[in-house]
């Protein structure tokens, strides 16, 4: 038996946007028995994190206060060692820097970024 992908989603939060609906799009209609899915927002939940199929996804929050936040790849990094994904895909710009750091530091073999 193989053993599922997992994939870490980085997002803002998940507020009314094109972005948000996309990755919860994204990992509500994932093949389960292929992908176990994770979406990690910086801020905080939002409205749309009650579309969240949770049979299949993790929800970690970072609550992240406004502004810069030098210890983020830190925290990720810690995520990461944890749950240990395969894939890490990150979603508008804002989750770019941070995330690509984390990733590299928990040797992620794969890093993909999206801009909405």
């Amino acid at each position: 038996m193989m053993k599922k992908i997992r994939v870490m989603h980085l997002i803002h939060e998940l507020c009314l946007g094109g972005a948000q609906n996309g990755v919860i799009n994204l990992v509500n209609n994932a093949d389960t028995t292929q992908f176990q899915n994770a979406i990690c927002t910086f801020v905080g939940n939002g409205v749309l994190t009650e579309r969240v199929e949770l049979s299949n996804t993790k929800l970690f929050q970072l609550n992240k206060p406004p502004g810069n936040d030098l210890s983020l790849p830190l925290k990720l990094f810690k995520i990461f060692s944890r749950w240990r994904p395969h894939i890490v895909h990150s979603h508008g710009w804002g989750t770019l820097c941070e995330g690509w750091i984390a990733a590299k530091l928990a040797r992620i073999p794969v890093i993909i970024h999206g801009e909405h």
